[in-house]
């Protein structure tokens, strides 16, 4: 097997992806170049990795000379946390070859099992959803409740995206946050007085629900004053959707292992 690596394999935030490959495959099955251009000399590969620094790093005119050049390569654009935005605002890649940093390594794995198991990558043209069913197959065994959840956020990328991971991993989506939401999934950013008044008027809309919120880079002192506020947890929206899933499953499950029976034990108990 053959992996290509473009752009800065030497930065921090690509170290834990490199440590990924080098520890599931031999050295000499890894070449690193640095842009692009230096390709021209490259033979064939099967799996292509472009590690992304900022945004426009790349033109149209080299991405398709990529894809030209390399057609049957599986391709994983690994984006570092300047570009977090780029989905929304460029259109430059396929919506199926973006990863975060944060998931990257996860997926170069399964990326390297299915070339060793001669599986076919998933089409450049795949939605947003095909991709995230391609990708999440094997999330759907871990989830311990099918629970109804909400996303509440200003951002409709960021919405439709959570909603896809939700419904797509079997959770049943809630429009609205309402008593009804087992959890709610709230966008955080920014977070300063217009974000406290907004957490503060979702509090009355959903009464003893668990509240996630979700910050782009949260700070130590964010994650404190968010805590104070109420809210049950605190994730980057960066974070890996197995991750997610499992956060959803830890919050909740206190919630739904306090029947009222138990309650009324504890009432009683303490009387």
């Amino acid at each position: 097997m053959q992996v290509l690596i473009v752009g800065n394999a030497k930065a921090p935030e690509f170290a834990e992806i490199m440590v990924a490959l080098r520890s599931r495959l031999p050295h000499d099955e890894i070449l690193c170049v640095d842009a692009i251009g230096d390709t021209a000399n490259v033979g064939s590969t099967e799996i292509v990795v472009m590690l992304q620094q900022w945004p426009d790093q790349f033109s149209r005119s080299e991405m398709l000379l990529l894809i030209d050049r390399y057609p049957l390569a599986r391709l994983v654009v690994c984006y570092g946390p300047w570009c977090d935005s780029d989905g929304r605002t460029r259109d430059l890649w396929p919506f199926a070859v973006r990863v975060s940093v944060s998931e990257a390594a996860d997926r170069l794995t399964r990326e390297i099992e299915g070339t060793l198991a001669g599986e076919a990558p998933v089409p450049l043209t795949s939605t947003r959803e095909e991709a995230f069913s391609a990708y999440s197959s094997s999330m759907t065994a871990s989830i311990n409740k099918r629970l109804r959840a909400s996303v509440d956020t200003p951002d409709g990328a960021t919405r439709d995206h959570m909603r896809a991971v939700l419904s797509t991993s079997g959770h049943e989506v809630i429009p609205e946050a309402s008593p009804a939401s087992d959890v709610v999934l709230w966008d955080a950013d920014p977070w300063n007085a217009g974000g406290r008044s907004r957490l503060a008027s979702l509090f009355p809309r959903c009464v003893g629900v668990p509240i996630i919120a979700m910050c782009g880079f949260p700070r130590a002192h964010e994650v404190r004053e968010l805590r104070d506020a109420g809210v049950s947890a605190v994730v980057p929206k960066v974070i890996t959707n197995e991750a997610l899933l499992e956060r959803l499953n830890t919050v909740v499950r206190p919630v739904h292992e306090e029947s009222p029976q138990t309650t009324n034990l504890r009432v009683h108990a303490a009387g």
